[in-house]
């Protein structure tokens, strides 16, 4: 299990600083490509730890964890978290293939932005409510630093991001 938790951590700063240096450098350029590209194979090995050994493989088990886990933390009884994470990997994946293969180096806006949200909002529940309490002052940290970098990159480019 101890793997499974280091798995998190290392996927949580992976993205936190992938999506600080996208904040703060140009999103095609090749480190920051290279970086986004390696905290979406933390993510993958994180998921991969967690459903072979918490899990065994099972997907029932995974769903009936995830209800768990969202019954402890909101009250709410579902598994339907897991759909959410599912829809993550799937989503980044896409973005991260499409980087790379695509001749334009940047994309669009319209999926750049609400991606970043999303991964945002997933990476906060998991590493701050949804974590274990003794592990939450690594979320904490990770997300005290995203703010920090957002701050940063709107101060440094006159208050905007600018993205194509």
């Amino acid at each position: 299990m101890q793997t499974v938790l280091l798995s998190a951590d290392l996927a949580t700063f992976t993205y936190t600083l992938a999506q600080i240096l996208r904040w703060t450098r140009t999103p095609s350029d090749r480190l920051t490509h290279r970086l986004w590209t390696i905290a979406l194979a933390t993510l993958w090995i994180h998921v991969l730890f967690a459903f072979s050994i918490a899990h065994h493989g099972s997907h029932s088990a995974a769903w009936e964890h995830t209800a768990r886990r969202t019954a402890e933390s909101t009250g709410w009884n579902s598994g339907a978290g897991l759909l959410f994470n599912e829809v993550l990997l799937l989503w980044w994946t896409i973005d991260v293939l499409w980087s790379s293969l695509s001749t334009k180096p940047h994309r669009p806006r319209w999926w750049t932005t609400p991606l970043e949200l999303y991964l945002a909002f997933m990476f906060f529940n998991a590493a701050i409510p949804f974590a274990p309490p003794e592990r939450r002052w690594i979320g904490i940290i990770a997300f005290s630093l995203l703010l920090i970098g957002w701050l940063g990159s709107r101060r440094g480019r006159g208050g905007a991001v600018t993205r194509s």
